[in-house]
């Protein structure tokens, strides 16, 4: 990853924006789902089709969802029945959820539970799936963003 791709998240005024530029970068390994196009509300079904749809399309690459907040507990079931469930497309894929997380005060005790929740989640197999020029200027902002899976 070049300096000039690595400046672009760290100086950008809307981190959501720089990330999905980022990993659009990298798109021949991963897919993206902007969490942001779908209504919480009324968008289930949309999500649902574009959750199969990417699954259908490549079976390998990991599925990278941006702005998760926007989606309701409804979503969660969704990508649980694609993922492990009865109706699983593929039983080896996995979602990386970046949820928006705005942190208003620097205290070192919020960054550093987010930071734990990073390595406990890259420690593990995840981090094969992903390359470092992905991993790591995601793992920059991670006092920006809570990572969950």
């Amino acid at each position: 990853m070049s300096k000039k791709e690595l400046k672009m998240v760290e100086n950008s005024n809307n981190v959501s924006d720089a990330l999905i530029e980022l990993v659009h970068t990298f798109s021949k390994e991963v897919q993206v789902i902007n969490g942001e196009e779908f209504d919480c509300e009324t968008g289930v079904s949309d999500f649902d089709s574009a959750i199969k749809k990417s699954l259908m399309v490549s079976r390998s690459k990991p599925i990278v969802i941006l702005n998760a907040h926007n989606l309701n507990p409804q979503a969660a079931k969704i990508l649980y029945k694609y993922c492990d469930g009865e109706e699983s497309l593929c039983p080896n894929s996995f979602f990386i959820f970046f949820i928006r997380k705005k942190i208003k005060s620097h205290d070192n005790s919020t960054v550093e539970i987010c930071e734990q929740q990073s390595r406990e989640i890259y420690s593990g197999k995840w981090s094969e799936h992903l390359p470092d020029y992905i991993l790591l200027p995601l793992i920059h902002r991670i006092s920006e963003f809570t990572v969950c899976f």
